[in-house]
């Protein structure tokens, strides 16, 4: 099998690509390839070129960290949750993520992502009583890595000096503002600004998923978006704290 990699030397040098061969080990993980390559006492690309080691982060190895997120042949995902079958693979095509500026190789700049949390003043305040119809959602809420690979894949997201935020922003606002017992309008404010980019109507709610942008088929549920403009609520659904009843 061929691994090929985009590489970048350092944050100002221009990227290249880079091929090795792979000797097929059966079905495991790219982020086990990768480990393998550079365990070699002296990585040599196809043409028998010697270079240095591939520079990835990794921390967990269990997709509980987010470290390993890069575009794997095309889609963003975790190196250590995609597997391939190296006996039946022609090339791997592995590639830094392209919404974030690379630092070196596979390895991207994600500050931004909590540069944005500082600037957007996204804290819990006093934390209110648990309510236990929450519990299920602030779960899967919390499950976020902070990987980037929601704002990898979206189409909306143009970068660090966007003003939109991203699913990731949302989901971290649902979770304070959730949580949350004195915070909860400055809250709503800062996910309206950089979240909600639905100003000229008065719908409150929306369902977003992918779809064929021709016949509008679903892609699938598994990723799945809910918008809930609180600022459009009707005045006889909120209550005195401007929240759903």
């Amino acid at each position: 099998m061929k691994v090929r990699i985009k590489r970048q030397d350092d944050r100002r040098s221009a990227p290249y690509w880079q091929v090795f061969h792979f000797r097929g080990e059966g079905r495991i993980t790219v982020a086990a390839i990768l480990e393998k390559l550079n365990e070699r006492d002296q990585l040599e690309d196809i043409k028998g070129k010697q270079c240095r080691k591939i520079r990835w982060e990794c921390g967990c190895m269990q997709k509980m960290c987010g470290g390993c997120a890069m575009v794997i042949n095309g889609h963003p995902a975790l190196a250590c949750g995609v597997f391939i079958n190296t006996d039946d693979t022609e090339i791997l095509r592995l590639e830094p993520l392209t919404k974030f500026p690379v630092v070196e190789d596979l390895i991207v700049d994600r500050s931004v992502i909590w540069e944005r949390q500082k600037e957007a003043l996204m804290y819990l305040g006093i934390r209110k009583h648990p309510d236990p119809k929450e519990h299920d959602h602030q779960y899967s809420a919390a499950k976020c890595l902070k990987c980037g690979l929601c704002l990898e894949v979206c189409p909306n997201y143009l970068g660090a000096k966007d003003d939109f935020y991203g699913a990731e922003f949302a989901n971290n606002a649902y979770l304070l503002h959730s949580s949350s017992l004195n915070r909860k309008r400055a809250l709503e404010k800062q996910y309206e600004e950089h979240f909600v980019h639905f100003p000229k109507d008065d719908r409150c709610f929306r369902k977003i998923t992918f779809c064929d942008v021709e016949t509008g088929e679903v892609y699938t549920d598994l990723m799945e978006i809910y918008v809930l403009e609180l600022g459009k609520l009707p005045t006889e659904d909120r209550n005195e704290s401007g929240i759903i009843r």
